[in-house]
């Protein structure tokens, strides 16, 4: 019997209903995508790796899964049959290509959220940001636009969403020992041996590297490989020793495969207009004629610090591990490699990516215990990680302390200091005392 025609108020909510469809399953498609991604970016962070992976995962996948499942026997005739009584019977429907990418995208988010939720929140958090980025530059948009930044917050806000907490215990009551002040404060608690490499220099070298410099003008300009986590750069970069960091362009750290997102800590640095805040992230390595110093190197992101073929400066924080002597009749930078003066790594590179949270203290007599929330917010792991949290009564100083062997990139720790101190005050401060990449 002919069916009753559709009222212009039901197929306007047909109409709204059928809109809402399309854009919830546009956007897990765009979850899944960049969740599939960027897991699978702990093979390998290059983009054209990650962007075929990713629609590989998300949409060819099941779209072939829906062309098997459509290419297995169906029942002979058309799409509907008739029952002996003369009405019509529909034949079971077979889910379409759009059905199954919407349901294995959907799979996949769940999936990763509930098997590895630490994981996939930081590098949702981390990649979530470049895809984002990279499509804004793509379709000519402004990458510091208010619509692609919300896009980055709004992945960001996903990653917040899973649990990244690493419960790890701290030392327990320590004897009280003297330090060379003479005022008694907890003496280093018994343990594993976390001794770590005296030299951020790698291999060894000779005792004298030369570096050929160009003048222009007044300013020397030298030649330096910069090395990323996915490629290296031949650059030049201009020798500044007022410079505390290393400065290096958005353009240049894009081709070593470094990419910068919102969630990356600043800091404040000194220019001829004033304060200015900028970026910091991490490389992998600085090469400067036969010297490669290794195992991570942070860098501020300047993009008016480069000039022409000049891409940055290049900062203390690299310099500091060589004697330096410039030899202007020869032309050349003349550099002799430092060891460290004690193990632990560069506090000065670390300090900026660390924020505590969530630190509260309670007394128990003269026992002090202190807990609190390290976050790393640097893109490499931390280890053999040292935390005081210091006292002060007039001259007096108390100290008690915790220790960590590792907390990974770009997540938190959970920390618990506690020993006996001499002052006792309603007040502390938690330091970074040691830590390496």
């Amino acid at each position: 019997m002919p069916q009753p025609a559709a009222t212009p108020r039901t197929a306007r909510r047909g109409g709204v209903r059928t809109i809402l469809l399309t854009l919830a399953a546009l956007l897990l498609l765009v979850l899944g995508f960049t969740v599939t991604s960027s897991l699978l970016a702990a093979v390998s962070e290059n983009r054209w790796w990650m962007l075929g992976c990713g629609l590989l995962c998300a949409i060819v996948l099941p779209a072939l899964v829906a062309s098997w499942i459509r290419s297995l026997r169906r029942p002979s005739g058309s799409s509907s049959q008739t029952s002996s009584g003369g009405e019509e019977t529909a034949r079971p429907t077979r889910p379409t290509t759009v059905s199954l990418i919407v349901i294995g995208n959907l799979v996949a988010i769940v999936g990763a959220g509930l098997l590895a939720p630490a994981t996939t929140a930081r590098r949702l958090s981390r990649h979530g940001a470049w895809w984002v980025e990279s499509i804004a530059a793509a379709v000519g948009r402004d990458r510091k636009s208010p619509v692609v930044r919300g896009a980055q917050r709004s992945f960001e806000w996903l990653a917040s969403l899973l649990p990244v907490e690493q419960q790890v215990e701290g030392p327990g009551p320590v004897p009280v020992g003297q330090n060379d002040t003479g005022i008694a404060v907890p003496a280093a608690p018994a343990a594993p041996d976390l001794s770590v490499p005296d030299s951020a220099l790698e291999p060894p070298l000779p005792g004298e590297v030369r570096v050929r410099f160009e003048r222009r003008g007044s300013a020397v300009v030298l030649p330096v490989v910069l090395h990323g986590p996915t490629s290296h750069a031949s650059v030049k970069m201009l020798f500044d020793t007022g410079a505390t960091l290393t400065t290096v362009d958005e353009a240049t750290l894009r081709r070593l495969g470094v990419f910068i997102s919102t969630s990356d800590p600043t800091i404040e640095t000194h220019t001829a207009n004033g304060m200015v805040r900028r970026a910091v992230t991490v490389i992998e390595a600085v090469t400067l004629g036969v010297a490669r110093l290794g195992g991570g190197m942070t860098v501020a992101v300047c993009d008016p610090c480069a000039k022409g073929d000049v891409v940055g400066l290049l900062g203390m924080n690299v310099l500091r591990h060589f004697k330096v002597t410039l030899d202007d009749e020869a032309g050349q930078l003349v550099l002799w490699p430092r060891r460290r003066a004690s193990p632990g790594g560069d506090l000065a590179d670390i300090r900026p990516f660390i924020r505590f949270t969530a630190a509260s203290g309670s007394w128990r007599g003269p026992m002090l215990t202190v807990t609190a929330t390290l976050h790393n917010q640097s893109p490499r792991p931390l280890r053999y990680v040292k935390v005081v949290a210091v006292m002060r009564e007039g001259k007096d100083v108390g100290k008690v302390w915790g220790e960590l062997r590792d907390v990974p990139a770009r997540g938190e720790a959970r920390l618990k200091l506690e020993g006996l101190s001499p002052v006792k005050s309603a007040r502390f401060e938690l330091q970074l005392e040691r830590a390496d990449w």
